[in-house]
């Protein structure tokens, strides 16, 4: 069976960049390495056409994948597998083994071996000696829902996550809105904080990308930092609910993504923490801005493992401008990075974000 793919709409995009939390340093490591970027560039789901057929794939951070297609009398079929990515003189190769297929038992155990092409609009395409598919966005069709485990680890990501992005200092009114510092225009998030209810206070992370938008609201303990409820809104209006987790349960599912090698990235590397920068001051759709700078910092041991220009990639990917002019209203996938190498240092800090990454700021309520 071919594979089939598709991207995911941005009424799931919160929620997806929590399932793949430990790839964001190998995608904010901007082409340090091919494997970093597009290992990071598989994650999500794909609309695949090939020679034969056309198949739904969707790809993991944790190296697994699950897929499905339709026959001619309509009956559908589900397999799944793990799939891995490496470089190779210059050019990105991906092996896609199949542990399960419920109606097609010769095809377990079954490696595809393929060569990886990624396009400048964001589709890839894999070419064996059983021909050449296509993975881009299945025009308008609805993504396969995460199962019961990943959802519950969305979660666990996303309360884990909660004092590292807002500031408890937050008032109703408070807004920020950022874009891409490349890509489409169109694709922005705005973050705001809209009232309050029963001891919490809302919080509405918006997600745009061209026409479509979507909302998540978490209603929010500021003093304890906890996730009292929370819900998303789709493209097409409709509400979705989800009760939070216990602390424990929380701690528990963190400690195993935690212990994840993140993928792409030397084995053995280590950060020390967070260190100082000094300033800069910063331009933008929003004027200028002083900013505090804060980036990771290696080991001693790391240093001397990875070539000069890969540790100057690795650490500028990581490197925060703040500025206690913006409200502390960081974007999951911001935030998220400097969060897992550095918890400690990164829990102190009390300023908004300007520049991380691949994010901007582009206008915020304090100006």
């Amino acid at each position: 069976m071919a594979p089939r793919t598709r991207r995911t709409s941005p009424a799931c995009c919160l929620l997806l960049a929590a399932l793949a939390v430990v790839t964001i340093l190998a995608a904010g490591a901007g082409g340090a390495h091919a494997t970093e970027r597009d290992a990071s560039s598989l994650v999500g789901t794909w609309a695949v056409s090939g020679p034969d057929d056309e198949t739904y794939y969707t790809f993991r951070a944790d190296g697994s994948f699950t897929a499905y297609d339709t026959d001619a009398n309509g009956k559908r079929c589900e397999w799944s597998g793990t799939y891995e990515i490496d470089s190779h003189n210059g050019y990105c190769l991906g092996n896609i083994t199949t542990e399960h297929n419920e109606c097609d038992t010769d095809a377990v155990g079954y490696v595809l071996e393929c060569a990886l092409t990624f396009e400048s609009d964001g589709s890839f395409q894999t070419e064996s000696e059983q021909g050449v598919w296509r993975f881009t966005a299945p025009g308008g069709e609805e993504a396969p829902r995460p199962s019961e485990d990943e959802m519950e680890q969305m979660l666990a990501v996303i309360q884990w996550m909660t004092p590292f992005r807002f500031g408890k200092d937050l008032k109703e009114g408070d807004w920020v809105k950022y874009g891409m510092l490349s890509g489409d225009p169109t694709q922005t998030t705005e973050i705001r904080v809209d009232g309050s209810e029963k001891g919490g206070t809302w919080i509405v992370e918006t997600i745009t990308d061209g026409s479509e938008s979507s909302e998540v609201r978490l209603l929010i303990d500021l003093g304890t930092m906890k996730v009292l409820g929370g819900f998303r809104i789709d493209e097409q209006g409709d509400k979705e609910s989800a009760a939070p987790l216990d602390d424990e349960r929380v701690a528990e599912i963190m400690e195993l993504v935690m212990a994840r090698e993140m993928p792409g990235m030397p084995q053995g590397l280590a950060f020390a923490g967070l260190e100082e920068c000094g300033t800069e001051e910063v331009s933008g759709p929003f004027g200028s801005l002083q900013c505090a700078c804060l980036q990771a910092q290696l080991t001693k041991e790391s240093l001397e493992q990875l070539p000069p220009a890969h540790t100057e990639q690795i650490i500028a990917a990581t490197r925060l401008y703040l500025s206690d002019e913006v409200p502390k209203l960081m974007p999951l996938q911001a935030a998220t990075l400097p969060a897992l190498l550095a918890p400690d240092d990164f829990g102190q800090v009390k300023s908004g974000l300007v520049k991380c990454g691949a994010f901007v700021l582009v206008s915020h309520s304090g100006q």
